[in-house]
């Protein structure tokens, strides 16, 4: 993926950042920093407030998606210090975040990974606009030489990197010959981090399904098409029983459950949805259903239920198991219980280790 091209800006240097890249840091530090422009803060932003919203953004792929950072990477340590320290739900959404972090910055245990942060992250990200002047240096020379630099290169577009240090170094301030360029830029700039965020997290996690949409916090949740695909089949069968209690499921109390916990597969695809109550899906949360107790009758109610909507004419939202099974929709319905079945359980078996690899409790029984 290529940046805007600016014959008077350094762009080959912005655009290799994130070349060799072995710690998390550096995307979550640039989303920060663009995040900080996006909001008006264009001139001067201080270091500690971008650490706090690299944590804040950091937050749910590590804490509720999971996701691995890597072996070397030092800001999954720090998160789950934190998260250990306040005891903070870790669906916590991000202002919140931000927020209970200014409020708490003065800890010793923030201000702690704040130091140890904006030691290394603000200097080494830039680090790559002065490599002819940092090669071959130890690592306690260079934040000065990049410093140095930044601030002595700050009237010269050509060779300046987008930011230089403040005299007290506390805060960054963003040069004004690449300001205009950030602001026209933001959402190519945001892609362009975000593209090779996704590239380091498939390297550390190259099994997990679904990284790109692991980035961000959970926002409105759509379950429309779940919802009308159960309670057309709901209508039609009212002796249906939840698979996990045996409880009836009545239009007034059904909850749409995701087998393999959304925390994992963050979709709501409906090959992997299915009816429970209220309270049995809140018991469940994000936990890995027992397969050899569940997983026959969650297929066979999945079975009747896409018989009941392929009958229905609900052609458009049974596209999810067209694409899961590749094949059109009338052969699908053919199928006896037992192929479909075996379509569904190929698909989900695999996940299902997966998912433990990463932590989620699987072998669940209610």
């Amino acid at each position: 993926m290529n940046l805007p091209n600016n014959s008077n800006l350094a762009i080959d240097k912005l655009a290799s950042v994130f070349n060799d890249t072995t710690n998390s840091y550096k995307f979550f530090w640039f989303l920060a920093l663009l995040e900080s422009i996006k909001e008006g803060k264009n001139k001067e932003i201080e270091i500690e407030h971008l650490i706090i919203k690299m944590i804040s953004r950091a937050w749910f792929p590590i804490n509720y998606y999971r996701l691995s950072f890597g072996k070397q990477d030092q800001l999954t340590p720090k998160i789950q210090t934190l998260k250990t320290r306040y005891n903070f739900p870790q669906d916590i959404k991000k202002k919140d975040l931000e927020t209970q972090l200014l409020a708490r910055r003065q800890d010793k245990e923030v201000q702690d990974i704040l130091k140890m942060i904006a030691k290394y992250v603000p200097f080494r990200f830039i680090r790559p606009f002065f490599t002819e002047f940092t090669k071959g240096k130890i690592d306690n020379e260079v934040n000065g030489l990049v410093g140095k630099f930044a601030k002595d290169t700050a009237n010269e577009p050509e060779k300046a990197s987008f930011y230089y240090f403040s005299d007290n170094q506390k805060s960054i301030v963003i040069n004004s010959s690449w300001l205009p360029y950030l602001e026209k830029h933001l959402f190519i700039l945001e892609s362009f981090c975000k593209y090779h965020l996704v590239l380091y997290l498939q390297k550390n996690n190259p099994n997990t399904p679904n990284i790109i949409d692991k980035l961000e916090e959970v926002t409105e949740r759509d379950l429309k098409n779940g919802k009308l695909f159960w309670k057309t089949y709901l209508q039609q069968n009212s002796a249906l029983a939840c698979i996990y209690s045996k409880d009836l499921i009545t239009l007034q109390d059904i909850s749409i459950d995701h087998f393999l916990p959304f925390s994992f597969v963050a979709h709501d695809l409906l090959w992997n949805l299915l009816p429970t109550t209220k309270s049995v899906n809140s018991s469940k949360s994000d936990k890995i259903p027992d397969l050899k107790t569940y997983f026959q009758n969650f297929a066979n109610v999945q079975f009747e239920a896409f018989k009941v909507n392929f009958d229905k004419q609900h052609f458009k939202i049974l596209e999810d198991y067209s694409n899961l099974f590749n094949e059109d929709l009338q052969n699908i319905y053919q199928k006896n219980v037992i192929d479909f079945s075996d379509t569904i359980e190929k698909n989900i078996v695999p996940l299902v280790q997966i998912a433990a690899n990463m932590g989620f409790q699987k072998n669940w029984i209610y």
